[in-house]
């Protein structure tokens, strides 16, 4: 899948293949200039461990290169966070 600078709507998804029910995610970012902040996802299906950001403005896909997209996964009962693999994402310029 082709990701591009500026795209609004575009659905990144992750999947961890563990059983994710009751659980919220952020997906911790770090942006090829260092800038780094969180997108906060949402589990599409918890008993697969699916879940996605859909971008929704064009400063979460706003420069070009490698991103680094950290999962942060959080229980309430009991307590408990987990982080999942890092992974790289390459956004390019739409016509270079």
């Amino acid at each position: 899948m082709a990701v591009f600078v500026g795209e609004i709507g575009k659905k990144i998804e992750i999947t961890f293949g563990v059983n994710l029910t009751g659980a919220s995610v952020v997906y911790k970012v770090k942006k090829p200039s260092g800038a780094s902040g969180p997108w906060t996802a949402i589990v599409d299906n918890a008993s697969l461990g699916i879940t996605s950001f859909t971008t929704v403005d064009a400063t979460n896909l706003d420069e070009v290169g490698t991103y680094q997209i950290t999962p942060e996964v959080s229980f309430t009962d009991p307590i408990r966070k987990y982080y999942g693999t890092i992974v790289e994402m390459i956004v390019k310029n739409l016509y270079t």
